[in-house]
């Protein structure tokens, strides 16, 4: 059973710096994990292919979710590393995937897969890694296996529909987000979990902690979105193909629900250029500048912050629920961690 309940999780010590070094081991061992499971006689003619979205680099933040939430359960490093692989697997065949769906050449600041290899060829490498996912996880069981697939339909579901999102809705905006990102921040804290062995009480905690952060990942990243293309003045992420981010459908919600003859005229502006990023984007500088203003005058910015601070609190508050451990207080403050680190880039930006 979990520990009873503390107020307060003790993290002042861990310091980014801290973190970083404690990701950067695991990306290290998860890295020669993924080698190991790509270096596959049978799997040689495709070698090149499959190897190049996972030799990209990344945070390895998913791996590392399962390894710290399957330590505070009591789980073993090297087994969890080896299960955790399966999440960064299915990851990278999801980037594959948005690469080609979004159109994007350039990720990491290399070649996407399919400007390399083609649209195509790499989507079929996208699903050999998915494959392999499945493999490694079925080793260990139902369980596992079963949180990788439907991890894997919920991606697929969750990339479909904001393929064809093209409304200002916050609920159906959450739903997929919740889908796509959340769901493989999930994943990876249930595995960290089932190789722990933990009872169900502790599961279902690994489970919420996981959906939060990824909650919380994907509202910053949107974030980082718009404040990139007001830094650099060239459009980024979802501001280059429509897709509607929680700021921009607080701005929308927050100018319709006033009346027609309530509303001055900048208002019927910013309404008419919120219709127009959905229709045919991205906007001129110039308009999403006028964009951005209303964002600031109308709070969107800080009403995405404020959600993005609930899921911090919801994070925090499955930790006070784990039993205490350093591994715990490192999943703490994991989730503001991730924040600063996304938001930095917006000042740095990575293409």
């Amino acid at each position: 059973m979990p520990v009873p309940p503390n107020d307060k999780v003790e993290q002042t010590d861990i310091t980014d710096a801290k973190l970083d070094s404690l990701l950067d081991k695991i990306a290290e061992d998860v890295s020669k994990s993924i080698q190991h499971q790509l270096d596959d006689e049978e799997l040689s003619a495709v070698h090149d292919l499959i190897c190049y979205q996972p030799s990209t680099g990344g945070k390895r933040l998913r791996p590392a979710l399962a390894v710290l939430m399957g330590q505070a359960l009591g789980g073993d490093y090297e087994q969890i590393i080896e299960l955790a692989t399966t999440a960064e697997l299915l990851h990278n065949s999801s980037l594959v995937m948005d690469d080609v769906l979004d159109g994007d050449l350039v990720r990491r600041g290399k070649p996407t897969a399919h400007a390399m290899f083609g649209a195509g060829t790499a989507m079929m490498g996208g699903n050999i890694l998915a494959l392999l996912a499945f493999k490694l996880g079925g080793r260990r069981g139902f369980p596992i296996l079963n949180s990788l697939v439907g991890t894997a339909s919920n991606l697929a579901l969750g990339s479909t529909e904001e393929f064809l999102f093209h409304e200002y809705n916050e609920e159906r905006y959450l739903r997929i987000i919740g889908l796509k990102t959340a769901s493989l921040f999930k994943a990876p804290c249930e595995i960290g979990a089932v190789v722990a062995g933990a009872a169900r009480p502790e599961y279902e905690i690994a489970m919420k902690y996981g959906w939060s952060a990824g909650m919380l990942y994907q509202l910053t990243d949107d974030l980082v979105d718009i404040l990139k293309t007001h830094n650099t003045g060239e459009p980024a992420g979802h501001m280059k193909n429509g897709t509607p981010t929680l700021a921009f459908i607080h701005a929308y919600t927050q100018l319709n629900s006033r009346p027609p003859v309530m509303r001055a005229r900048g208002d019927t502006d910013i309404l008419a250029l919120l219709d127009k990023f959905l229709k045919s984007p991205p906007l001129t500088r110039q308009e999403f500048e006028m964009v951005y203003e209303a964002l600031l005058e109308l709070g969107s910015i800080d009403y995405t912050n404020s959600k993005i601070e609930e899921y911090n609190k919801a994070c925090h508050t499955c930790c006070t629920q784990l039993p205490v451990s350093r591994s715990r207080d490192y999943l703490a403050a994991m989730p503001r961690y991730m924040y600063r680190k996304q938001m930095a880039e917006a000042d740095n930006p990575i293409v």
